[in-house]
């Protein structure tokens, strides 16, 4: 006789909600009780609606793909609005869901806690408040939008696309993990039912998907599949591999301690703790159905309106189809990046459009993407350092632009902009300037070669056991890796997470004191007690705060200069009725929000690092679209682009440093489920733990010194480098090279002092042989006269012309002007496939796909004159000014770096 349903509450649930609070006043709100048989009857009719939607869009998309793309991008943008918003509010009835329109601005879940915290802030409303049904359907499609839909016509398509081809069950994790900021900020509260759990993963009917078990029930099933290896709904043998683990594990028992063994048994329970196999919370399973019901329905509903009623009569008409998981969304085969019209590769266009692609395989861990990005940025720190060694006018510009963001640089503040009384705040002292610097840089070119040789010890170590690696990812959600892979994977996390408080601490010293952004900042001073924390702080760089007893903290200003309120996140740039100082007033607010986002740990706990990076670069381009649409300009094309300039170079430099770390975290976020238990296993695993910090310690040792000593005694031989009279037109004199000599004999003395200079730094520092010319050297033809040249077209020759200029062949010291889309079409043409990444940064890498040299292997050795293809990558950065083009000292500096990095030279293109 089975047990009677539960209809509320049990005594232990009322008294652990009356430990927690959990119903009372200043707590959170009591769940609702949702008894099991009401989870059944809402579940069958939404499943049925799934199943019924999907088996009908399926039948529209499979056969009419490209005619859907023609059509639907053929469509005037008000014509599309229309389309979307009837079929939005159409599968809202059928559905059952509140008939909530549907929202226009990008990211309404952004929107929707903006506005919330706004009037939480003016106490318009309680914390604990309901929210509306509006703000509710914001969070559960918080990717579903009017304008990026309508804007943008190739994401219904893709969204069509990717959900006609795999079951609903394929898409089931990934749309419970969207409502995650809905979860968390209590918009979304799922009604209450413990000891219960529905399975979705491999369940691709109506009456399967979905299904209520108990948790005994739950333990009972698995251990008959266990017993027979036999899976009536995935039809796989996961129980016998995992028996078959369990046997042998059991087997060398003998010969080990009975703690050991208890960590591999709760390994293995990590392992089986994934969606796939424990299912989810009834009141989210109900989430899951209620967000695919209203979604296949929409999409449904808006392809036959745009293939029309002859082709909705033949899907009607055609055979059911039989179930395949194949095609992924790629339907006709198109590639997505052609139908953009890229010539590069987008990585903002890429976060963003993958929501409406088919999710990612659990085990895709792309090693060389991770290898490239390290790599290129270990090498772009090291030129980084020689520049500065090199060139007294690229280190006095770089002085400069540190001394520029410095909290010292902004008002206190009670005060106003054009108050009397307020004069312009002194500028920092150049010392601690220089200290913060030089710091910095050397760190970087420690970090980043850490990074890579942590990638290399992960491709080493699953190389080394292969065969068990394989096993693992054959075993659905993913059997138990060798313990050597899980610690080269957890070593790279604990490194990344650990490194990346250097580029925001460095956002929060400097993000809101450059020049564009002061006037809408304060400084507060504080006192503080002196912290000594040995330089070990973990996070592994100096955020360029002086260490003296007071504080300085960044507020926003008040009154006339306080910051801008990001309202709308529409395309406002797209509407030529909207005033202009308008739109300055939102793009600028919105670089504001990211900004702050990124410096606050809540909020980027909140919010997720990734999406407030994804919104910090859409506002970028967004302003570039409004400065343009302001001047004239068009933006149809990647060659007429222009940057903005509310966000600086220093401040574009940190955000694409925290992208790329960003970047490497959501390479190694992909390897699940075995990634995603790092913070499980972190915290429960006191082996693991302290095994991580040993590594830490150990691998930070030699950069210790560093971070521990301030380099002191630098006042004098700076000064020339960071005072205003220095010359800023690019030429270097005589004084100059005698300042530099001096800056870096100190330099040296100081590092040597504090035993903080590591063999890398002693070789990046040591004299520049010879030193550098006022002007580019002569380019000498090879003895044969007929120097070996790569073909090119004029455009991309050209650009080759300026970064290698000849002043003697050329008659002139200033090599002709270039546009950056002119140079990423050169570095294209010379065999660098572009990636374009975050703020200013791009990615070039070798079109043969030859993995980069070793981690020991500093730049390339090329002959010169060579025409061999480029074999590793190399990061740049794209000119952050208004017209896009390099300067005469960038086109040599980023001349030098190729030069370096591959050999090229003047000699190696030449036209076709």
């Amino acid at each position: 006789m089975s047990a009677p349903e539960p209809d509320g509450f049990t005594d232990e649930e009322r008294a652990l909600f009356a430990k927690l609070r959990i119903g009372e006043a200043g707590g959170l709100p009591l769940p609702e009780f949702i008894r099991p048989s009401q989870v059944v009857a809402n579940t069958q009719p939404l499943a049925v609606a799934i199943f019924a939607d999907w088996d009908a869009l399926q039948r529209l998309v499979r056969p009419h793909a490209a005619q859907l793309w023609a059509r639907w991008k053929q469509l005037k943008k008000k014509k599309r609005r229309a389309v979307l918003l009837d079929a939005w509010l159409r599968a809202a009835e059928a559905s059952g869901s509140p008939a909530t329109a549907l929202p226009a601005p990008h990211r309404p879940d952004l929107a929707a806690w903006r506005r919330r915290e706004r009037a939480i802030q003016k106490k318009e409303v309680e914390p604990n408040s309901p929210w509306s049904d509006d703000d509710v359907a914001a969070f559960l499609w918080p990717h579903l939008s009017l304008d990026d839909l309508a804007d943008q016509p190739r994401l219904l398509w893709q969204l069509a696309r990717a959900r006609a081809w795999p079951a609903p069950d394929t898409f089931a994790a990934a749309d419970l993990a969207d409502t995650s900021l809905g979860k968390a900020c209590l918009a979304l509260r799922p009604r209450y039912l413990n000891q219960y759990s529905m399975l979705f993963s491999g369940r691709t009917t109506a009456s399967a998907y979905g299904q209520l078990y108990t948790w005994d029930e739950l333990q009972a099933k698995k251990e008959v599949e266990k017993k027979s290896g036999d899976n009536d709904d995935d039809d796989d043998d996961n129980g016998k591999l995992r028996a078959a683990a369990k046997d042998e594990k059991n087997g060398d028992n003998e010969n080990s301690k009975d703690g050991e063994k208890d960590k591999h048994d709760n390994a293995d329970e990590e392992m089986e703790d994934t969606f796939e196999l424990r299912g989810t919370h009834p009141g989210e399973g109900l989430w899951i159905l209620t967000i695919q019901a209203r979604l296949y329905c929409f999409l449904h509903l808006a392809v036959a309106a745009v293939l029309g009623s002859e082709a909705v009569k033949q899907a009607q008409n055609t055979p059911e189809l039989v179930y395949s998981d194949s095609g992924g969304g790629t339907g006709d085969g198109q590639d997505l990046s052609t139908v953009a019209g890229l010539g590069y590769s987008d990585t903002l266009a890429q976060s963003l459009e993958a929501p409406f692609g088919a999710p990612r395989t659990a085990v895709d861990l792309d090693l060389q993407t991770l290898l490239d990005l390290a790599y290129a940025k270990a090498i772009e720190a090291e030129d980084h350092v020689r520049a500065m060694r090199a060139d007294p006018v690229y280190l006095r510009n770089t002085l400069q632009a540190w001394s520029a963001h410095r909290r010292e640089r902004l008002q206190p503040e009670a005060s106003t902009s054009g108050s009397p009384g307020h004069a312009a705040p002194a500028p920092p002292s150049a010392a601690p300037v220089a200290d913060a610097c030089l710091r910095r840089a050397f760190e970087q070119a420690e970090t980043w070669h850490i990074v890579y040789a942590k990638v290399q010890l992960i491709a080493q170590q699953m190389e080394k056991h292969a065969d068990a690696v394989a096993a693992a990812r054959a075993q659905p959600p993913g059997g138990r890796l060798p313990h050597d892979v899980l610690l080269a994977l957890y070593s790279l996390c604990h490194h990344l997470r650990s490194f990346e408080n250097e580029p925001v601490g460095l956002l929060r010293v400097g993000a809101f004191a450059s020049p564009p952004l002061r006037r809408y900042y304060r400084v507060r001073v504080e006192e503080r007690k002196p912290k000594d924390d040995g330089g070990d702080s973990g996070k592994g760089g100096h955020d360029g705060s002086d260490d003296s007893e007071t504080t300085l903290t960044v507020v926003p200003a008040e009154g006339v200069d306080a910051p801008p309120q990001l309202e709308n996140t529409s395309s406002i740039v797209d509407d030529t009725n909207v005033d202009t100082e308008v739109v300055r007033d939102q793009t600028t607010a919105a670089i504001l929000w990211a900004l702050t986002g990124l410096q606050d740990d809540a909020t980027r706990e909140l919010l997720g690092r990734q999406t407030l990076l994804d919104e910090l670069e859409r506002a970028l381009r967004w302003q570039r679209e409004a400065t343009a649409r302001a001047s004239g300009m068009s933006l149809s094309s990647p060659d007429e682009t222009t940057t903005t300039t509310i966000v600086t170079p220093w401040v574009a430099d940190q955000v694409a440093t925290l992208a790329l770390y960003a970047a490497c975290a959501r390479q190694l976020d992909r390897f699940q489920p075995w990634v995603g238990a790092y913070d499980r296993v972190l915290q429960q695993d006191a082996t693991v733990r302290d095994i991580l910090a040993m590594d830490f310690v150990k691998t930070m040792g030699r950069l210790r010194p560093l971070l521990a000593n301030r380099l002191d005694g630098l006042e004098a031989v700076v000064a020339p480098f960071v005072s205003n009279e220095s010359s800023r037109d690019g030429t270097t004199t005589a004084v100059d090279a005698r300042n530099l000599a001096a800056f870096w004999v100190r330099v040296q003395q100081v590092l040597e002092t504090n035993k903080a200079l590591t063999p890398r730094l002693r070789t990046l520092l040591a004299r520049p042989t010879p030193p550098p010319p006022t002007t580019p050297p002569t380019a000498t033809a090879p003895e044969n006269g007929k120097p070996p040249k790569r073909a090119v077209d004029k455009r991309a020759a050209k650009v080759f012309r300026a970064l290698f200029h000849d002043a003697a062949a050329r008659g002139s010291n200033t090599p002709a002007a270039v546009a950056w889309p002119d140079v990423v079409h050169a570095l294209g043409a010379a065999g660098l496939d572009a990636v374009r990444l975050y703020a200013s940064a791009w990615l070039f890498v070798p079109s043969t796909g030859v993995k980069p040299p070793t981690a020991s292997t500093s730049n390339g050795t090329k002959q010169p004159g060579s025409p061999a293809p480029p074999t590793h990558p190399i990061l740049f950065h794209e000119p952050w000014t208004a017209s896009s083009k390099l300067t005469p000292a960038a086109a040599r500096r980023m001349g030098e770096r190729l030069n370096r990095a591959y050999g090229w030279d003047a000699w190696t293109f030449g036209t076709v």
